[in-house]
């Protein structure tokens, strides 16, 4: 069983100092992304982007054809006769 330390009180371990900074290079490398590697994920962050732009922008045409399948729906679920409405617009 182990004695209790006094509060403050570390371990001490002797590390060997050349595997000490073998180490810290592996942690350093491993936390160092490739240059090569960066500008691909520059890229791919960029056409991600563009995409989320894209899908955000609706068209007027996806607006239509969401109202016609709603009311395709209704329609076929009793909801909403099949005649055609009539619009409050003058001329």
């Amino acid at each position: 069983m182990r004695a209790r330390r006094a509060p403050g009180e570390q371990e001490v371990q002797s590390v060997d100092p050349a595997i000490q900074a073998a180490v810290g290079r592996q942690n350093r490398e491993q936390a160092r992304e490739p240059e090569e590697q960066f500008g691909d994920g520059q890229a791919a962050m960029e056409e991600l982007r563009e995409r989320v732009a894209r899908r955000e922008t609706v068209s007027s045409v996806d607006v239509s054809r969401a109202r016609a399948l709603k009311r395709l729906a209704e329609e076929r679920a009793g909801r909403v006769s099949s005649a055609p409405r009539q619009l409050g617009r003058t001329a």
